[in-house]
């Protein structure tokens, strides 16, 4: 009877310790950029913490951020297609290096370069 009981305890731990990575991996799915709270991050890319600039002045903001991950770079193009609108971006120009968006008053430039297997996503906001 012990034993049937220790193996159910040790199982029991296990997954109580499973569990918290298990929702980590699935939240990234939802991560914005730091730099741009109000910029999604496609799942597969990490923010480069660093790399990043903001400046906020009486003219507007000007914000850079820089994302790297190892893929498509037509995905990252069809997930701001399909994200940006929703958050009030419009389109003004797309292609395979990158698109440029406005909202109000602001420019938002995503260019987007591949280096060997990875991409590197460049991000920046700036005013009209």
């Amino acid at each position: 009877m012990f034993h049937i009981l220790y193996k159910f305890t040790v199982f029991l731990v296990c997954v109580c310790l499973t569990i918290p990575i298990v929702f980590n991996v699935k939240s990234e799915d939802n991560k914005y950029l730091t730099s741009i709270v109000d910029l999604p991050l496609l799942a597969g890319l990490r923010e480069e913490i660093g790399a990043g600039v903001a400046f906020d002045k009486p003219g507007g903001r000007i914000v850079e951020a820089l994302a790297k991950g190892v893929v498509l770079k037509s995905s990252v193009l069809s997930f701001y297609s399909k994200v940006l609108p929703g958050l009030g971006w419009d389109l003004l120009h797309s292609d395979i290096t990158g698109s440029r968006w406005q909202r109000s008053s602001e420019i938002l430039k995503i260019e987007i370069v591949l280096e060997g297997k990875v991409v590197i996503v460049r991000y920046s906001i700036s005013p009209k």
